[in-house]
């Protein structure tokens, strides 16, 4: 019998190729049969040190998919926290009503059948809404095109142009601070300060009731020396037909998905702090290594 190959790219110039397989999976003590994955015979790009990847998207080939979940969620905790990635898969994945839990409803993108789409109503800066961003800027069409997508393997957060446009001036025109020339730093960010400056607070306005998700600086905002001084740079950049709220952005915040209910529901966390907080990079070099790699975890979990 002829083996059936696969081939898959990760973004960031990684992939993993070799043969599907088919074998039981024990999940706790819950044994699962004919879980189909990939055996890989050669790999590129960097890892973390994880073991396998993980897919969680609608594709038919992902964990969610082959288990028929109709819950999951993830939690990847912020940069000064020893907590890790916790996964949850099935009924322990059910959100529970709190004074911190936000509810939206999840969309699906004719284009991109794998992702999962949300509905952004608004930005605000400092409690206040951006009103420069043209309207339906956020909008999912109806071929598919636009929306705005999640992912937990791109770090940095993309927004349509027109609504970058408007952040970055937001943000200019309220940090007193000349910002520092981005350019000869290598690191692929636009916005940047020397650190310690004082940054805007920035939330995400959902579609839904009391739909906003507010933001912790580390979020986005990276802090890294370049070999000469301390600094912090914006990691939201401008993109093109779609836009992309990246794994920086999801930190300390607990994803639940019902996939059943076509909603997400996002539980802001109360992080709990590392015994030893990493230390941010010492060069531009390493800083950009560490922007592609910033959610070290046992199995990489791909949502896009």
């Amino acid at each position: 019998m002829e083996p059936c190959n696969y081939y898959a790219y990760y973004g960031n110039n990684a992939f993993t190729s070799g043969s599907f397989i088919s074998d039981a999976f024990t999940f706790d003590k819950t044994p699962v049969q004919g879980v189909v994955f990939g055996c890989s015979g050669n790999s590129a790009g960097d890892y973390s040190g994880a073991s396998g990847v993980v897919g969680l998207g609608r594709g038919p080939l992902s964990l969610v998919s082959q288990l028929a979940l109709s819950n999951f969620s993830y939690f990847m905790s912020p940069q000064d926290s020893d907590r890790g990635i916790q996964i949850e898969l099935g009924d322990v994945a059910v959100p529970l009503a709190t004074d911190r839990s936000r509810s939206t409803r999840l969309q699906r993108s004719i284009m991109y059948t794998d992702s999962y789409y949300v509905g952004l109503a608004g930005i605000q800066v400092d409690g206040q809404d951006l009103a420069g961003i043209p309207p339906g800027t956020f909008d999912l069409r109806s071929d598919g095109s636009g929306g705005v997508a999640l992912s937990t393997t791109v770090p940095v957060t993309f927004l349509q142009e027109a609504a970058y446009r408007v952040l970055k001036q937001a943000f200019i025109s309220r940090i007193p601070s000349r910002p520092v020339d981005a350019s000869q730093l290598g690191i692929g960010l636009d916005l940047c300060y020397m650190a310690g400056v004082k940054v805007p607070r920035l939330t995400l306005v959902f579609d839904g009731v009391d739909a906003a998700l507010d933001l912790s600086t580390a979020n986005y905002f990276f802090k890294f020396n370049d070999g000469r001084r301390d600094l912090q740079c914006l990691t939201v950049l401008p993109s093109r037909g779609m836009s992309v709220l990246g794994s920086l952005l999801q930190m300390g915040t607990k994803m639940i998905y019902d996939l059943n209910g076509e909603q997400l529901t996002f539980v802001m966390q109360d992080a709990t702090p590392a015994t030893s907080s990493p230390a941010p990079p010492s060069s531009s070099q390493q800083a950009t290594a560490w922007l592609a790699t910033v959610v070290p975890i046992a199995v990489w979990s791909l949502l896009f």
